[in-house]
């Protein structure tokens, strides 16, 4: 195949012999036979691109119109300008084409942004894979486009990979309620990150009971924990969970205790530092201080009840040891609780509020 400098150079070449050189090597670059390797076909398209950004745009749109509707164009071209920066050049071809590989489309999705993928997300003729590639970019307005689209049918890949990215993004919610492939467990998996409105809707709908729901709260929160790189790694979802319940005030030390019951201290973490305002890195700390002196001030601050702090003490030990033994575990030191506890009684709220303002505004610090 040509080499892609020689075919620029030779572009830039105004004499006879310089065009009989270029169409010759264009004329190779853009063979059938380059399109049976997908690495020969994907670079000639490079090639091609290469050229045409030298035409102004509305030549450029001008060519993928009258191409789009055209037969036999070879396939390199229409790659060239189904990836073109500008969404007028390449929204014709993309439109319009039909005959593309999985691997075409993978190519144009990775060479391009949100407006080509609004496009090829409309096309009622997607295959599987490349509905996947499409969600695994998380992009919200594709997604939405996506769900919205109708002659799609989604498997249940597809589906939970959706219900991931309205965990973030809650225009998704609507749309993605109204797809067939909704069932009842994943209705109330998304209830969870789910407007106040909305959860009515489905409580209606789908006549979800309170314990249903509590159940799949649980389901969620593992799942989320599960995908994490460690038991007690606390991800962007799991805070982004924690602040959407800190949103509807639903953050309470009754709900925070039964977290840590289930055993999970990730979102256990998340919630106090929703409950708080402070960053995941100031809780950890006060989680880990063995004399509990600084757990004590941040439930002060906060008016935790000295029965609900000693819950969490108690309920938060093993992660203790683990994070300063090295995985240790051990039985709760009496001693340990009984100092926690005064800790508790003998700090000020006046005096746990400052610190807590100290917290707030270095989210980084350590805690001595």
């Amino acid at each position: 195949m040509a080499d892609l400098n020689e075919i620029l150079n030779l572009s830039s070449v105004k004499t006879d012999e310089g065009r009989r050189q270029l169409d010759a090597s264009m004329a190779n670059l853009l063979s059938s036979d380059i399109g049976i390797n997908n690495k020969k076909k994907f670079e000639a398209s490079q090639v091609v691109s290469q050229l045409l950004k030298r035409a102004s745009l509305d030549i450029r749109e001008m060519l993928a119109e009258r191409l789009a509707v055209q037969e036999d164009v070879p396939v390199q071209l229409l790659l060239a300008l189904a990836h073109d920066e500008n969404i007028s050049v390449a929204r014709p071809i993309i439109r319009e084409a039909n005959n593309f590989t999985d691997d075409d489309w993978s190519y144009i999705i990775d060479e391009t942004s949100t407006e080509h993928w609004q496009e090829i997300a409309k096309k009622d003729n997607l295959s599987t894979p490349v509905v996947h590639k499409l969600i695994d970019k998380r992009d919200e307005d594709t997604c939405v486009v996506i769900i919205q689209n109708k002659t799609l049918t989604f498997d249940r890949e597809a589906m939970q990979k959706l219900k991931q990215v309205a965990f973030r993004v809650e225009s998704l919610h609507s749309p993605l309620l109204d797809r067939h492939e909704i069932d009842m467990k994943m209705a109330a998996e998304l209830y969870w990150s789910a407007s106040y409105e909305l959860r009515s809707q489905i409580i209606e709908k789908y006549s979800i009971d309170k314990k249903a729901v509590d159940r799949v709260l649980e389901d969620v929160v593992q799942e989320m924990i599960n995908a994490s790189s460690g038991h007690h790694d606390v991800t962007e979802d799991l805070i982004l969970l924690a602040q959407r319940y800190g949103e509807r005030r639903e953050v309470t030390t009754q709900f925070m205790t039964k977290a840590l019951r289930r055993g999970q201290i990730a979102f256990f973490i998340a919630l106090l530092a929703e409950y708080c305002q402070v960053s995941v890195n100031i809780v950890k700390q006060c989680l880990t201080q063995q004399d509990g002196d600084a757990m004590a001030s941040l439930c002060k601050s906060q008016g935790v009840m000295k029965s609900d702090f000693a819950s969490f003490f108690l309920m938060t030990r093993d992660y203790a040891n683990q994070s300063n033994e090295g995985k240790k575990e051990g039985k709760v030191n009496q001693t340990d609780l009984a100092g926690a506890l005064d800790s508790y009684e003998i700090v000020k709220k006046d005096a746990a509020m400052q610190l807590l303002e100290q917290w707030r505004d270095n989210p980084d610090m350590q805690i001595a």
